[in-house]
């Protein structure tokens, strides 16, 4: 499996390529996520499982994690490839989240 893209600044991605050895590395079937076509793989790092899927252009669509009962699975619904600069115009005074408690 060849990594999208290389200005991806994951940490797995890194690991992955440097430490390629210690995981159980496997191709899975390919997906369409979001309206793209996804090149999906898995892995096993000790008692943890991840499943990734990307775009052909590295757009990460489909990340997955089980350990020890429990999981994490986040899926791409919607992508967008540019965004207006009015998106990175910050709030004019902070704002509390209130899902994230003592934040």
């Amino acid at each position: 499996y060849e990594f999208p893209s290389e200005n991806m600044q994951d940490p797995t991605d890194t690991e992955l390529k440097e430490n390629y050895e210690k995981y159980d590395i496997k191709p899975l079937p390919s997906r369409k996520i979001a309206g793209y076509d996804a090149l999906c793989f898995g892995y096993t790092n000790e008692d943890v499982n991840y499943e990734y899927c990307y775009s052909e252009k590295g757009i990460p669509l489909y990340m997955k994690t089980v350990a020890k009962g429990s999981s994490a699975e986040l899926t791409a619904t919607d992508v967008k490839t540019s965004v207006a600069d009015s998106e990175f115009v910050l709030p004019a005074s902070p704002q509390k989240l209130p899902s994230i408690p003592n934040y």
